[in-house]
């Protein structure tokens, strides 16, 4: 590989701070349009169709102090609220949440930069702004929400960022942290450590070498994370489409192909589920124990795939597709139900959305020769997280689109920085080239 081994550890490029006066008079107006709504209308606007299971376990958390035995998220997201409501009480709780997402969506802007400066020192200012605010602004829509979705995706940037370009012992603890975070946020993340010794060989060849200490302890952070996620789903009560450990993907796998045909998950699909599962078994859903449950789905799931593979194949990869280009429309949406304007709007300026997002993801996937070139590693330890996030969602959770590319959306934006420096490099070379010619 090109990259130089023994990198540059040179600071990077300052950052200028005039360029967080946009977003945070932005940011600051979008709460202040919310809160001058009034509570019914902010809460209506920051709560979304998930949003129902994140707060009933916050409020059993702060009222009984125990996690309900029901509860079927994991504890990441939940805990978060429950400081909110400690906090906010029930009149500020979820404007206090909501405050602190549009903060942290603020520290991502300084924080992208560093990760862009550190991975190229030469990329052009203008290009790196350009960059930075694009990760501000993918950001923005979620941090309205009260979604799991944006604390989980900065938390995996954070750790990112740390993992790939800081060696203090003092980084690799709080990006530990913040991979704990997200795997307790996001069940999604709970194999990431596993990777980590494999993506270390590689962050190596574009940045200074992770100490293998660092290495383990993050692979430590991330398993103790897990384990939290495993001694939750055994402490809950037995719930269809319980995602909280990895041994519940079966059953999403198995909605999956119940739905291959239909645009999305619902009740009619978990229902059949259930009709499956208890004309196998004999007997009611309710008298079987778990074990059952989980072995029953996996029988049905195995007998599926062999009898369709290539429809749930074609299912995985039009969803995994989808969450790659979905345009960054989180803050359109979010207007549309703070001011309840037409629906024929909305969808008119996603269209657009779409088409400006476009030529972006098409930079970012599909690098020049040149990029290819210099930054190889980068963009293999890029593609194998990219593939892993949106693999696993395409094939366990119950949509798809801009919310679960938002932990990469750092990554992917950086990519398509580089792309388009190194485009206009290539362009100034040529003129250069064609000016000495006699």
């Amino acid at each position: 590989m090109p990259e130089n081994p023994t990198p540059s550890t040179s600071p990077p490029e300052r950052f200028p701070w005039r360029c967080l006066i946009i977003p945070a008079v932005v940011s600051a107006v979008l709460f202040a349009l919310m809160l001058a709504q009034g509570r019914e209308t902010f809460d209506r606007v920051a709560t979304v169709s998930d949003s129902g299971d994140y707060v009933s376990v916050a409020w059993g958390l702060v009222r009984d102090g125990v996690v309900p035995r029901n509860a079927v998220r994991t504890l990441g997201y939940p805990l978060y609220l429950a400081g909110c409501y400690i906090l906010g009480g029930e009149t500020y709780g979820n404007a206090l949440a909501v405050a602190v997402q549009l903060l942290l969506n603020l520290v991502m802007v300084p924080l992208a930069w560093s990760f862009l400066f550190s991975l190229s020192r030469n990329i052009s200012r203008k290009v790196a702004i350009a960059a930075v605010l694009c990760v501000w602004y993918a950001g923005l829509g979620f941090a309205t929400m009260l979604l799991s979705d944006f604390l989980a995706g900065f938390c995996f940037n954070v750790f990112l960022f740390g993992f790939c370009f800081r060696r203090t012992w003092w980084w690799a603890t709080f990006a530990g942290v913040c991979l704990f975070i997200a795997v307790l946020t996001r069940p999604v993340f709970c194999l990431v450590f596993v990777f980590c010794p494999f993506l270390a060989l590689f962050v190596r060849r574009f940045a200074p070498a992770i100490p293998w200490r660092q290495v383990g302890a993050y692979c430590l952070f991330g398993l103790a994370a897990l384990g939290v996620n495993f001694v939750q789903d055994r402490y809950s009560e037995e719930v269809v489409g319980m995602r909280t450990s990895i041994k519940e993907y079966p059953v999403m796998l198995w909605n999956a192909v119940l739905v291959l045909h239909v645009d999305g998950f619902g009740e009619a699909a978990r229902d059949d589920y259930v009709a499956v599962i208890v004309s196998r078994a004999g007997r009611p859903y309710e008298t079987l124990t778990r074990r059952e449950k989980e072995e029953t789905s996996r029988i049905v799931f195995r007998e599926l795939i062999v009898a369709h593979p290539i429809p749930f194949g074609v299912h995985v990869v039009k969803r995994f597709g989808k969450s790659l280009v979905a345009p960054m429309d989180s803050l359109v949406l979010q207007i549309h139900r703070l001011f309840e304007n037409g629906q024929p709007l909305t969808n008119a300026v996603r269209f657009v959305l779409s088409l400006i997002c476009l030529p972006l993801w098409l930079l970012a996937y599909i690098p020049g020769r040149r990029l290819l070139k210099e930054k190889t590693a980068y963009l293999i330890v890029f593609g194998i997280i990219t593939a892993y996030v949106l693999g696993i969602t395409a094939l366990t959770a119950e949509g798809c689109g801009d919310r679960y590319r938002l932990p990469l959306i750092m990554s992917i934006i950086s990519v398509a920085a580089l792309q388009i420096d190194s485009m206009i490099v290539a362009r100034r070379e040529r003129r250069s080239g064609s000016l000495q010619r006699p």
